[in-house]
């Protein structure tokens, strides 16, 4: 278990009673402990659901609109993991986007998400200076790290529990032709379902 915010004093009983319901409930974990990440969040009926479907789901799959918690879903979840699974064992998670830089920028912002929030507030980053490779602990012992990945420059061997896939398509710099699509199609289909 974490230890609380503001480590020189102990949690306080809201504080306990908070995480002690985030553990095993994703959504409020999003709306209690991941919202301190940022100071413009905004719940609602839309990411409850989506949280919802996260944590009951081993795989899942959203295509949605800009600004709609897809991306935030993957930081949150990822954070959940981070800080109760993370606590007590070590976790390997991998970040896939259509290029790494592209992956790279994903994890740059749960870093930001991490460091804005007090309950994370002792997790200590093992990886300060890298900006797109996480590296955190809580205990000095055991270790979550999440590594940037880029689809259209996939290498095999890759086998973990969190595997997250966040934006396979998205080229900024040039619109995508079909054989890049059929690629990444095919590499999704052939390597990345059944990394987990």
């Amino acid at each position: 278990m974490p230890i609380a915010p503001n480590s020189i004093e102990p949690f306080s009983p809201e504080e306990i009673k908070t995480l002690s319901k985030a553990s095993s409930d994703f959504v409020y974990f999003v709306n209690h402990i991941f919202s301190k990440s940022s100071k413009h969040f905004i719940g609602g009926e839309h990411v409850d659901n989506t949280a919802r479907m996260l944590a009951s789901n081993k795989r899942t799959v959203r295509v949605s609109a800009r600004n709609h918690f897809k991306s935030y879903s993957f930081y949150a979840h990822f954070m959940w993991k981070l800080m109760f699974d993370g606590a007590q064992s070590n976790i390997e998670a991998h970040y896939f986007s259509f290029n790494e830089a592209l992956a790279s920028y994903h994890i740059s912002k749960i870093k930001n998400c991490i460091s804005a929030n007090p309950y994370f507030e002792d997790c200590k980053d093992q990886k300060p200076t890298a900006e797109s490779v996480l590296k955190y602990t809580w205990d000095g012992i055991h270790s979550t790290t999440l590594t940037p990945h880029g689809l259209v420059q996939f290498k095999r061997g890759i086998h973990a529990r969190l595997i997250y896939c966040d934006d396979p398509f998205q080229d900024p710099e040039n619109d995508l032709n079909p054989t890049i699509i059929y690629k990444i199609n095919e590499i999704f289909k052939s390597n990345i379902m059944d990394m987990p």
